[in-house]
């Protein structure tokens, strides 16, 4: 969002210097109508809460046997020395951790799926780092599958399937922020993996006045939320997904 307003800002002021007053005053009128929308937090609750919706924080019934899918939301090298999750990712663990433990507490098996390579190119695989995390919180390593190579939302659930078809769970419940929820079960589903949703967290725009740069940012990633599940139509109706090796419940691919 903030490219497009530098762009018809940039061309209102070219506009102006070609003494084309008409267009640079639409270009211009434009530029600022965008800017207030969403730096103002308009747009942004407007895509916000169209796109995330209400899903559930908790599971109201679980399976014999099930599989908690904690995706990543990156990770950052420290400035001295190591590597650690971003802030973005600890509601993520969080929700994951207490869905592990509420799943133990009613006496069902359970296993935590962390999937995420090194996408930063940070040094490390981010399942590698976000085990580090919820071990310190009290899960035992035989809790947990390991899924280090993926590097986006697509691979995560491409390279998810070989995992869970080898803890052959009764229910997979997938764990993402609530905005990221809506791409990420679209892409499990495009796998035939059957998800339960649940949200880490919840994404609202502060109202100002002024133009924020939070509120810009937000705007930006929404968008990318949106733009990234149209071109997953676009490209399943043009046959560019190609055909994905499916999710088999009996451990087997077909």
């Amino acid at each position: 969002m903030f490219v497009l307003i530098i762009v018809l800002a940039f061309a209102a002021a070219v506009a102006v210097i070609g003494r084309r007053r008409r267009l640079a005053a639409w270009l211009g009128s434009a530029s600022l109508v965008a800017l207030l929308a969403a730096g103002c937090g308009l747009l942004p609750q407007w895509l916000a809460i169209r796109l995330q919706g209400n899903p559930p924080t908790t599971v109201s019934t679980w399976g014999q046997k099930n599989v908690i899918v904690l995706l990543g939301a990156g990770s950052a090298r420290k400035p001295f020395g190591g590597v650690e999750a971003t802030i973005q990712a600890m509601p993520r663990i969080v929700r994951a951790v207490t869905l592990l433990q509420d799943c133990r507490h009613q006496q069902r098996t359970c296993l935590l799926e962390i999937s995420g390579g090194d996408a930063e190119k940070a040094g490390r695989p981010e399942a590698d780092i976000y085990r580090d995390i919820v071990v310190g919180l009290g899960v035992p390593n035989e809790s947990l599958l390991l899924e280090r190579h993926s590097l986006n939302t697509f691979q995560n659930a491409q390279l998810s399937v070989p995992v869970l078809e080898q803890a052959r769970p009764d229910t997979i419940v997938l764990v993402t922020s609530a905005m990221h929820l809506p791409r990420a079960t679209l892409y499990f589903e495009h796998f035939g993996i059957p998800v339960l949703p649940i949200r880490a967290d919840y994404t609202s725009t502060d109202f100002s006045i002024i133009p924020t740069s939070g509120n810009l940012t937000l705007t930006d990633v929404l968008l990318h939320e949106y733009v990234g599940v149209l071109r997953y139509r676009l490209y399943e109706a043009m046959g560019w997904n190609g055909k994905p090796t499916k999710y088999d419940d009996r451990g087997m691919t077909h």
